[in-house]
């Protein structure tokens, strides 16, 4: 098998290899056969003749090496383990990638020089080499495409050929997303300074930023449209697609991204607004050179809002409400985290600057007063959004004790726990410093002031620190009491039976455990008879007095004594890690829970 995987590997890499010498040199032959056919510099010229030998050379080179590999490939894709490699769909995948990254680059390249020769004068020549970069990439593309999609039904059900579809996928969606973006929020800011502020129109610039959307805008909808379809449409991928963690690691990055640039853009704006107001910049400069921000602001919101609604969207396909749920809790915490950020550095900024200028009795000028214009609009923009997702949470965990308890939640508070750590510890640590340098008589005129301002920082890092204490204490306090009511029957040997009750005291820590071994259990049937839940082992399974008891039970795939267990996924401790998170998840499906359901999730 070994040997196998690194015939398969060697095969690969060289086919890799091959192709894209092959590529580099198809595309550089076809553009010096076309700018020579438009008349383009003699053949006999000296750099001609060295770009002909170097395409040539990658041609005679690169042919060979990619078509006697992919031969070889081609025999080993005829046996089926050869077919599901997972190294064959790396070699597809990679090859998509750097294709589809080649066709964006040179395309981008070939329209913006298009668009500028319809307004100045370019030399048509300057466009042959990024379309023949075009055509040669896109025919790649095609190719290992159709060779891709030929047995993806097969061969990308789950596993790990479709997380490599998916590293695709989502790394065109950013790669795509990413460019569009940035081209429209460039032409936003070129538009804006011209038709509202009376600047300049730069050509070049226009002509780079339609270009730059048009490609990147074209390349995401195809696979933005491609990932509406695993997911929308039922087939062998819908399933595994709904619950992939890429999805939503993707999706939460992009809502992310957009929520900084909005708020940043929002900032900028305010903080112009400020300045304008206090006189220290005069219209329209003020807002003029805040365009980009006007533009990221543009382009952000649309961008969050309709991701946002994706991830809702995917988890209501999925069937499952607590899906939902948990999409819109993941959303609400990545909201709020981004925003927390902001907001410290907005008010700490804000309060810092007050106690300096009045621990130093300094009057705040132009200086301060550039700066104090951002952290009061930045405390202005990030204040209600933070507050706004935190009273949303908050509303939900005090209405649902499953929503304290859940693990989202507890990353969330542990997060900004730490954060208010560090904050505070950092400022505490400088301020500390700062004391001791003016204790022994070496603080300058300024020291006063610079104490104020670690003051303020170290004051919100430890505010921050301990509200999300007290939300986990909270939590936790709420944890305990998980279980409560329940009685539990555990009928097992040891070791396994101790890492069992080691696992529901941490799963259902309020539940009422009815511990016993397979001996023990027939004289303990009365109390077990009046269990919630029994968890047995295959030999107590064995006993029909046990197997008769009329309660819902979950059946462990331990072996019995000398005996071997085939196909058993876990054992020993992570078998009981297994057992009690699944009888926590029965107890919350709680009422009803009735026999037959029990069992199936056994």
């Amino acid at each position: 098998m070994a040997i196998q995987v690194a015939r398969r590997l060697y095969l690969y890499v060289a086919a890799f290899i091959g192709l894209h010498m092959l590529s580099a040199g198809m595309s550089g032959l076809l553009a010096f056969s076309v700018e020579r056919w438009l008349s383009g510099p003699p053949v006999g010229a000296a750099g001609a003749v060295l770009r002909l030998a170097g395409t040539v050379a990658l041609v005679v080179v690169g042919a060979p090496l990619w078509a006697g590999h992919w031969l070889l490939i081609r025999r080993d894709v005829a046996r089926p383990e050869g077919q599901a490699s997972p190294l064959r769909r790396l070699y597809l995948y990679a090859v998509l990638l750097v294709a589809a990254i080649s066709v964006v680059v040179a395309g981008r390249e070939a329209l913006a020089l298009a668009l500028t020769a319809l307004h100045q004068d370019v030399v048509g020549l300057t466009l042959v080499a990024p379309l023949a970069s075009v055509l040669v990439s896109a025919i790649v593309w095609a190719a290992h495409w159709r060779i891709a999609s030929a047995d993806r039904a097969q061969v990308e059900g789950s596993g790990p050929n479709a997380t490599l579809r998916r590293w695709y996928m989502f790394l065109m969606l950013w790669l795509s997303l990413g460019l569009a973006s940035f081209g429209a929020g460039t032409l936003i800011s070129s538009l804006l300074q011209r038709f509202v502020f009376g600047a300049g129109l730069v050509i070049h610039q226009v002509s780079d930023s339609t270009a730059t959307l048009v490609i990147g805008l074209g390349v995401w909808l195809a696979h933005e449209l491609w990932s509406h379809r695993l997911v929308r449409v039922p087939g062998p991928f819908q399933a595994d697609e709904l619950v992939s963690i890429l999805r939503q690691v993707y999706l939460a990055l992009v809502i992310a991204g957009a929520l900084i640039t909005s708020l940043t853009g929002l900032t900028a704006l305010l903080a112009a607004g400020l300045r304008w107001l206090w006189g220290l910049e005069v219209w329209p400069g003020v807002f003029a050179a805040q365009a980009p921000g006007a533009a990221a602001v543009a382009v952000g919101l649309p961008v969050l809002f309709y991701h946002r609604e994706q991830m809702v969207l995917t988890a209501r396909f999925s069937g499952a409400e607590e899906r939902v749920g948990t999409a819109q809790r993941l959303i609400s915490y990545l909201i709020g985290a981004v925003s927390l950020v902001a907001l410290y550095f907005g008010l700490s900024g804000l309060i810092a600057t007050l106690l300096r200028s009045w621990l130093s009795a300094e009057v705040i000028g132009g200086i301060g007063r550039e700066a104090l214009s951002w952290y009061i609009a930045t405390t202005i923009v990030t204040l209600p959004v933070y507050g706004l997702a935190s009273r949303w949470s908050e509303r939900l965990a005090r209405s649902s004790a499953e929503e304290e308890r859940a693990v989202s939640r507890r990353i969330y508070l542990y997060a900004g726990l730490l954060f208010g750590v560090i904050a505070g510890v950092v400022a505490l640590t400088q301020f500390i410093r700062l004391l001791l340098v003016m204790l022994l008589g070496q603080g300058g005129p300024g020291v006063a002031g610079q104490i104020g301002e670690l003051v303020g920082y170290a004051l919100l890092g430890g505010a921050i620190a301990v509200a999300y204490a007290a939300g986990l204490r909270r939590a936790g306090a709420a944890r305990g009491t998980l279980g409560a009511g329940w009685r539990v029957g555990v009928v097992a040997g040891e070791p396994l039976r101790q890492a069992l009750v080691a696992a529901l005291g941490h799963e259902l820590p309020g539940a009422t455990l009815i511990v016993c071994d397979e001996q023990e259990a027939l004289e303990r049937r009365a109390s077990l008879a009046g269990a919630d839940l029994l968890i047995l082992s295959l030999a107590a399974w064995a006993n029909p007095a046990l197997a008769a008891i009329p309660v819902p039970c979950l059946l462990l795939a331990a072996a019995p004594p000398q005996v071997t267990l085939v196909g058993a996924r876990r054992e020993g401790p992570a078998l009981a890690r297994e057992a009690a998170r699944k009888a926590r998840a029965l107890y919350l499906a709680r009422p009803p829970m009735g026999r037959a359901l029990a069992q199936s999730a056994s």
